[in-house]
Formats: structure tokens, C-alpha cells, sequence
């Protein structure tokens, strides 16, 4: 009897997922230091950093000279993000390659322009963005709702506001604060993705989905987001709309290994085998000695004896 597709794919997930574990840690090393535009350090800078071969990350900051460290990660592609109150954010890619040793950063933060924040808010919203780090989000919340009854102008705290609740679950109010933020900035992407992904978590699919369809395919340059999203049609079983995601993510990161595996297990669902063989083989070039690589190599072996060896239907 023919073993049905869907028990195939359960066995190529939880191969994934045993991958996943091993999460961004690794023999590397990234560190650097971040200035002003007139070469002063800048402390308290909050930075992001993400792999997207373990699709996991964490943060850090700079002390008082700006320095900062992030020690004993992964190799592969990281996107690092740096913020501070008062400044442009600005997002770095960088390969890391353990065996190269330490990989020392400049950055540069732009001064933005418009609302003027007072040094007292300033050093109340840097402690909320402390607490926030610390995964303190009740005693973060309360500062930072405190700095926008103050300061009716500072739209911007409405975003960390509602990060506060995201990580509290609490994601109607999540939402409100988001478009409270939306409402001054109506073009930010980034706030159209969280709310879509309030209404994710809270199981409200076709509202998320109305969400993530008010941001253009064409408009997104972030592999890591293009492959949520992606992933959110796969769960909902929109596979043509998730193959397209996933694709895009694949264009501008072309070794993105757990996109171009979703796309293998996209074009599976689609009875698109051939296709899914090629997916599968494309990932083999780029990972072919994982635990996750075994369990492709098995059921490509698989799919080639049950297709007549050519991967067709």
C-alpha cells in the first residue's frame, strides 16, 4: 500500500525540528562598536541579532563605550538590527564563518529628525527598554505608558507599548497600540505585520491574512519576514500564495536552507513532485550533512522508487 504524502511530510518536520534545537549557537563571534555621526559612542544601543540558518536570535546592547559582543553563535547569515531612542534604526547582514575568527563592526547611527525628546523621558524610556530586555514586560509597560501620557508626541513609545503586551498575550490591546502608532506612520510595514500576527496567534486567520495582504509581496526586502509569512499561508494550506513567499525569500537569500526546504514540502502539497525533488536537491547543496539532510536523502530515495525514479506523478 502507498504511504500517504501527508505521514511523509510529518517525517520530514520533525526532522526539522530536532534541527531547530541546536538553535544560533556556535563557535563564532561578532563584535563591535557604535557611534554618532561626530564619532561619540552611544550606549544603551539596543541590537538585534537573528540567524537565519537556526531561525532563532537574541539581543544585547553597548556599554558605555559603545562596545558590544555576542559571543559563541552559529555560522551562516545574521541580520543585526541597531536602535536607540532619537536615532535611525539601521539593519546590517553578515555572514559569519567560525573559522575566521572574531569579526570586529563600525556603525554609524543617524540623529532623526522632528519630535524632540526630553533627556529625563529619554533616560525613562532607555530603563523601559531595559526591563524589556530583561523580559520584564509589566514593569517595562509601566514606564512606557507613563512616558506617552506625558508626552502625547512621542507616537513612537505606542510600538513598544505594544511589544509589551505581544509578550504578554494580551494582543487586543497589543493591536490598539499598534495602530495607535500606525495611525501617525500608516506606511510601516513592520506594524502591519505585528498586527496581522496578533491576529494570528489568536487564531483569527482571516483577519491576519487581511493584514498580511495590505503589505505588498513587492514591498518586502526581509528574507526572515517573507518566510513567515510564507509559512502562514502553509499552515493554512494557501500553498500557491506560500510558494510564493517562500520563493522571493529563496531570491534574495538563495542558501536560505529552511526556505528552500518549505519549498520542497510546498510543491509536495501541490503533487508538484519533480519540483519537490529539485527543491529537496537544492537544499542538499547547501546542507548536506545535517539531521535534517538525512531525512531528505531517505525520502527523496523514497519518492524516486514510488514516482518510477523521475519524480513524476
Amino acid at each position: 500500500m502507498r504511504q500517504p504524502f501527508f505521514l511523509l511530510i510529518f517525517i520530514l518536520i520533525a526532522a526539522a525540528t530536532a534541527a531547530y534545537a541546536q538553535g544560533h549557537k556556535g563557535k563564532g563571534r561578532i563584535s563591535g562598536y557604535v557611534y554618532d555621526q561626530d564619532g561619540r559612542p552611544l550606549q544603551d544601543v539596543e541590537i538585534s541579532l537573528f540567524s537565519l540558518r537556526a531561525h532563532s536570535g537574541f539581543r544585547t546592547a553597548t556599554d558605555a563605550e559603545g562596545h558590544w559582543i555576542a559571543s559563541w553563535v552559529c555560522g551562516g547569515r545574521w541580520n543585526i538590527d541597531f536602535e536607540k531612542t532619537g536615532y535611525k534604526p539601521k539593519r546590517i547582514s553578515l555572514d559569519v564563518n567560525p573559522a575566521q575568527g572574531e569579526q570586529d563592526l563600525e556603525i554609524r547611527l543617524e540623529k532623526t529628525e522632528g519630535f524632540a525628546f526630553p533627556d529625563e523621558a529619554l533616560k525613562r524610556y532607555e530603563e523601559g527598554k531595559q526591563l524589556y530586555r530583561q523580559n520584564k514586560f509589566e514593569q517595562a509597560l509601566e514606564i512606557y505608558r507613563s512616558i506617552a501620557a506625558d508626552h502625547p508626541g512621542a507616537h513612537f513609545v505606542h510600538k513598544d507599548i505594544g511589544h509589551c503586551f505581544f509578550r504578554m498575550e494580551d494582543y487586543d490591546k497589543a493591536r490598539r497600540h499598534y495602530q495607535m502608532f500606525l495611525d501617525r506612520e500608516p506606511e510601516d510595514i513592520h506594524m502591519k505585520l505585528a498586527i496581522g500576527n496578533c491576529y494570528s496567534n489568536q487564531g483569527n486567520e482571516d483577519e491576519a491574512l487581511k493584514w498580511y495582504n495590505t503589505v505588498d509581496i513587492e514591498n518586502i526586502d526581509d528574507a526572515t519576514v517573507l518566510y513567515n509569512i510564507g509559512t502562514h499561508f502553509y499552515n493554512m494550506s494557501q500553498f500557491p500564495d506560500a510558494l510564493r513567499y517562500y520563493r522571493k525569500a529563496v531570491g534574495i537569500k538563495s542558501d536560505f536552507t529552511d526556505a528552500i526546504y518549505q519549498i520542497g514540502l510546498t510543491y509536495l502539497n501541490l503533487k508538484k513532485n519533480a519540483e519537490a525533488l529539485n527543491a529537496f536537491e537544492e537544499y542538499l547543496r547547501h546542507d548536506p550533512d545535517s539531521e535534517r539532510a538525512a531525512a531528505v536523502k531517505r525520502f527523496m530515495e523514497y519518492l524516486k522508487k514510488e514516482t518510477g525514479g523521475n519524480g513524476e506523478d
